[in-house]
């Protein structure tokens, strides 16, 4: 009686092993496939992210005035504080803008009186390389704000999270850099220009550092300079 085909028991083993080597295969390349995709999308996040905060800040800037100043009061016409340090590589700035505040959908303010653009201390990142003190970049919109950039009364928001560098540099009328702006000793005006230079990173890139120059609309120097000069690092 002939039986019938079947496989042996070598036959299925190595069956299997190669069914299981395929599928560790693929395991792997899916894994490989969905670490890269989730990186981009990090990175895509990081640009977005730079490229939103440049522009807020951008638009608070350029509408930057010097308001009258007004006896008896707490004032502030603009206050440009510099701690450009390797250590310590956060600046912060005080001024009257008139930029239009986008934070809350029923706002009925149609302007911004006073802000100060700052950086507080965060928890480091869950990673090896987040070791490294960030920063949370924060505009203070109304209110008041002692030294230790403590708020009282207006509103708070924060503009981007693991900020690892804010620096500002202030451009005066013979196109030179200046880590620091007093507007009395410039005889009550705002620089030509300030130079923004913002660094940013997530949990697992590196620092994006980027750097754009922005025109003081509402100067009172008359701003002449070398183009190649100003944009140079």
């Amino acid at each position: 009686m002939r039986r019938a085909p079947g496989f042996s028991l070598l036959e299925v083993l190595v069956a299997l092993a190669i069914t299981g080597l395929c599928l560790a295969l693929v395991t792997v390349s899916m894994g490989t496939v969905f670490r890269a995709n989730s990186r981009a999308i990090e990175h895509l996040e990081l640009m977005q992210t730079m490229t939103e905060t440049q522009e807020r800040i951008r638009s608070y800037l350029q509408s930057a005035y010097l308001s009258p100043y007004l006896a008896n009061q707490l004032h502030t016409e603009f206050e440009a504080k510099d701690s450009d340090n390797m250590s310590h590589p956060y600046d912060s700035i005080t001024f009257a803008t008139l930029a239009v505040t986008t934070h809350r959908m029923d706002s009925h303010e149609p302007d911004l009186s006073d802000v100060t653009l700052f950086t507080l201390e965060e928890p480091p990142l869950e990673t090896p390389a987040g070791k490294a003190q960030c920063r949370r970049l924060r505009i203070r919109v109304g209110g008041e704000i002692n030294d230790r950039f403590e708020v009282e009364g207006g509103s708070v928001y924060t503009l981007a999270d693991h900020v690892t560098s804010f620096l500002l540099e202030y451009l005066d009328q013979d196109g030179d850099w200046k880590g620091e702006w007093d507007v009395i000793d410039h005889n009550n005006n705002l620089p030509c220009a300030i130079r923004v230079t913002l660094g940013l990173r997530t949990e697992n890139l590196e620092e994006r550092l980027d750097t754009m120059v922005v025109p003081m609309e509402m100067t009172g120097l008359p701003c002449r300079w070398d183009e190649v000069k100003v944009f140079e690092r």
